[in-house]
Formats: structure tokens, C-alpha cells, sequence
């Protein structure tokens, strides 16, 4: 008996293989979004404890669905007015909280990061908390979600790695490259399994 892999060229397996691949990690991706959102959930709450007029908006391969179930979860923090003007007050929710202010009175990414870094300690599911870079610095640590919450729903159990970015550093662009490479794959989408392929062909 002859099998249709068999009659296939080897070019048609080929493309084959590549898109089963891109579709099992797509599926083993797709698992993990309940704790992203809940990951990215309480290191808001914890930000905007220190800076409440701060935000954080996912970029990287997890905002333009390239994400490997290895890959890093990148969340810059930003000031959510457009203006960037500095906050004339603090919102009555946090005036008793001496630590809070406006983050662009605090402009330096690293001494921002700092003030993360030092707020996301005392919490249990952040671990391997450590501020590396320069030029473009950058906040990593490991979570947890079994610990993060005990209501925790999910069928990924495994620590996430988060990299944070403060949107203050000087030629940070990581939003505008997620826009731009969303739209190359959108117009070319034999894109996406291709470098699914390559990225975890780099991991080996």
C-alpha cells in the first residue's frame, strides 16, 4: 500500500512538516494565554502601586503570536496619558502610598526598573529578580503561576520568563517592531511557520 507521503514531493512534505510544527506550538501556546493575562494582571498591580499612572502593553514574539512555549513574556511600562506630561496629582487611592508618584518624574528606565524591582521582592511568585543593561535596560524574573494566585486556573503550571522594559529608554521600539512585523505577516503568511522553525532551530 502506498502512502500519499510516499507519491508527495519532497518539497510538499517539507512545507507539510513546517506547518504542523507551526500549529502544535500555536496549540501549546495558545494554553498558556489564562496565565499570561493573569501574570500580566498582578505585575500591573503591583506597577501602578508605585506608579499609578503607569501602564504595560505585551510586544515581543508573545504580541505577534511567534512566541515558542519557551519564549519570554516583554512588557514595557508607559505613561498612559499620550501627552507624557507628568501627573499634576495623585489619584486618592494611592496619596497614602508614599512611594507613589508620576513615572515621568522618575525618568531615568534604570532608576524606574529600581523602584519595580525593589516593590516586586516581597511578592511569592516573582523570583530571579534581577536588573541587567545599560543603554536599554531591562528588569527579568521568573513567576510563578501556582504561586501567583490560589485561584489559579490553567493548564500551564511552568514559571513564566518576564523581561520588563520602561517605554523611557531612549530608543526603545519594541511596540512599533511588533506593528510592523504583525503587518509583514499578515500580507505574507507563509511567514509565521517559517520562523516558528527558525526560532526553535536557534534554541538547539
Amino acid at each position: 500500500q502506498i502512502s500519499l507521503a510516499m507519491v508527495m514531493p519532497p518539497e510538499a512534505r517539507l512545507t507539510n512538516e513546517i506547518n504542523e510544527f507551526a500549529l502544535s506550538m500555536q496549540r501549546l501556546v495558545k494554553l498558556m494565554y489564562s496565565s499570561h493575562r493573569q501574570t500580566m494582571s498582578e505585575i500591573r498591580r503591583v506597577i501602578q502601586s508605585i506608579f499609578p499612572c503607569a501602564m504595560i502593553k505585551l510586544y515581543g514574539s508573545c504580541a505577534t503570536k511567534l512566541a515558542l512555549p519557551s519564549s519570554d513574556l516583554d512588557l514595557v511600562v508607559m505613561h498612559r496619558h499620550q501627552d507624557n506630561k507628568p501627573c499634576s496629582s495623585i489619584s486618592q487611592r494611592h496619596a497614602k502610598t508614599i512611594a507613589a508618584s508620576c513615572l515621568l518624574d522618575t525618568p531615568n528606565p534604570a532608576d524606574q526598573l529600581h523602584l519595580i524591582r525593589r516593590a516586586l521582592i516581597h511578592e511569592p511568585w516573582a523570583s530571579g529578580i534581577k536588573l541587567v543593561g545599560m543603554t536599554m535596560p531591562l528588569l527579568k524574573l521568573s513567576v510563578s503561576p501556582v504561586e501567583m494566585l490560589s485561584s489559579f486556573q490553567g493548564s500551564s503550571v511552568a514559571d513564566h520568563k518576564i523581561d520588563i522594559s520602561s517605554g523611557c529608554a531612549r530608543g526603545h521600539s519594541g511596540i512599533h517592531a511588533a506593528t510592523w512585523i504583525n503587518k509583514q505577516v499578515e500580507l505574507r503568511p507563509i511567514l509565521r511557520p517559517l520562523l516558528l522553525v527558525l526560532k526553535q532551530y536557534t534554541r538547539e
